[in-house]
């Protein structure tokens, strides 16, 4: 996962996907949804990456250009690693199961998907396996696409649903992704710093909130910029994807944390955050001082050095 995110570098500029299902028996309609997919300019297919050429078969595993010789196990392990990004990525995960099947494997990658919080695609309803999906998932090909188009920013927002099996699924206590979105908050060439007691020797740090499960980056953002902190915005802009630091000192128990960070303009100073959230405006020339006295945790360090290298 370190890699695939530091090929994307920024934000990436397609929506990263995965696509599952029997390429054994489906392998025409995973390949057609792929393309279809891949059309819309938006996504990008990063597992299976190939033209799906089939080379040979190995138990029942369909292999494909590279893969020759490989035991399933081999096989299965990079197309994991890429699931476990897209979470990280903003990405999603598609089966392509004509006739309702999933069979032994996808199924064991849907519980994968679920434990990580990764948005889920099915182009029909599954059959063959008692775990549930939300109508509002089931959708073609085409449809996802058209979404994609529509509204690249919300298509894989949670959507409600009235069925009560479908919300006491959602309740499982599945653990939340290991992500966090906020950034650096500017007003007139001054920088928003916060206290929120979750850094050592309680450290400044920027505005942030970890993604709850079944919770996008968008919506995230939006909680916290908006309820958290009660700040009005002009503008976002991507500013850098990156791993937590190790030993940084980072107060909760997280594995793999994943920063999304953006360049946030305020429309003014106010801020009404939330209690326990001390908060501060600082001058780009305060905020130089205060990293160098050590007093911003060493994550938020590294992001504010980028952007006073940019501003000066």
């Amino acid at each position: 996962m370190r890699e695939l995110i530091s090929e994307q570098g920024n934000m990436p500029d397609r929506i990263p996907y995965v696509v599952h299902g029997s390429f054994r028996k489906h392998l025409g309609e995973i390949s057609s949804a792929i393309t279809t997919l891949n059309a819309t300019e938006q996504a990008v297919a990063i597992a299976p990456v190939h033209d799906c050429t089939v080379v040979g078969e190995e138990n029942g595993f369909v292999l494909f250009e590279g893969e020759q010789g490989m035991e399933p196990r081999q096989v299965e392990l990079p197309f994991v690693q890429k699931m476990l990004s897209l979470k990280a990525l903003g990405g999603f995960s598609l089966w392509v199961n004509p006739g309702g099947y999933i069979g032994k494997s996808t199924a064991y990658e849907y519980g994968i998907a679920q434990e990580r919080g990764v948005p889920t695609f099915f182009t029909e309803k599954p059959d063959d396996v008692p775990f549930d999906v939300e109508p509002a998932s089931v959708k073609s090909p085409e449809q996802i696409a058209e979404l994609i188009q529509q509204s690249r920013d919300t298509f894989l927002e949670p959507t409600e649903s009235d069925d009560p099996i479908t919300e006491a699924w959602k309740q499982l206590p599945f653990p939340v992704a290991s992500i966090a979105v906020g950034g650096i908050v500017q007003y007139r060439k001054r920088l928003l710093l916060i206290e929120d007691g979750r850094w050592k020797d309680n450290q400044l740090t920027i505005p942030g909130t970890t993604v709850r499960a079944r919770e996008t980056r968008t919506s995230a953002l939006r909680r916290a910029v908006d309820k958290k902190f009660g700040i009005d915005v002009s503008a976002i802009a991507p500013l850098k994807t990156s791993f937590m630091i190790d030993g940084s000192g980072f107060s909760k128990p997280v594995s793999n944390l994943v920063f999304d960070d953006r360049l946030i303009e305020a429309s003014n100073e106010r801020v009404h955050a939330q209690d326990g959230l001390n908060h501060h405006w600082v001058s780009l020339e305060e905020t130089k001082a205060l990293l160098d006295a050590g007093q911003v945790e060493p994550n938020a360090t590294m992001l504010l050095r980028d952007h006073l290298k940019m501003a000066a």
